[in-house]
């Protein structure tokens, strides 16, 4: 049975920038910093890309080092490939265990070493990266130049 990312058509809409909002309100908390750059709109589902955009910035503020505060920039920009619109969402965290940048997007996966005392299913990022497949662009995750994780996913620009 296809999860229920693969399995309606999508109703598709110009959104990004109120999604992000409702999502970042979500995670307001005094120990969360999030700075947000993305005026760009995307054609895409709302719903689906709202829960792609909760899985990330959750996964933002749940994986900082323990004792400090999360610090995550949410940021949009044109992707070299024209009608792409690329979303990065970095943090200051613990980053991605080293060798296991495409292992993160597998069902159940969850990294030994990070994910120790962390909730979780090991769905959260298998989610996202069907989520952005059906709108047809592609997600990625690499550990950043602030030690924390960056991922970067491309949607189809609103017209």
């Amino acid at each position: 049975m296809p999860c229920r990312a693969e399995a309606a058509s999508l109703r598709m809409e110009r959104v990004l920038a109120e999604l992000i909002e409702n999502v970042v309100s979500t995670h307001a908390r005094p120990d969360t910093k999030i700075v947000v750059d993305a005026p760009h709109a995307v054609n895409a589902a709302p719903d689906l890309v709202q829960q792609l955009l909760t899985n990330l910035i959750g996964n933002a503020v749940k994986f900082a080092h323990p004792g400090s505060p999360a610090e995550v920039e949410i940021v949009s920009c044109d992707d070299g490939e024209p009608g792409w619109i690329r979303i990065d969402v970095a943090d200051r965290g613990l980053g991605l265990p080293e060798s296991e940048e495409e292992l993160i997007f597998e069902e159940f996966h969850r990294a030994t070493d990070h994910a120790a005392g962390v909730g979780g299913t090991g769905l959260g990022l298998s989610l996202c990266r069907t989520i952005v497949a059906r709108h047809g662009g592609s997600i990625s995750g690499f550990t950043n130049e602030h030690g924390g994780a960056t991922f970067t996913m491309t949607l189809p620009r609103a017209r």
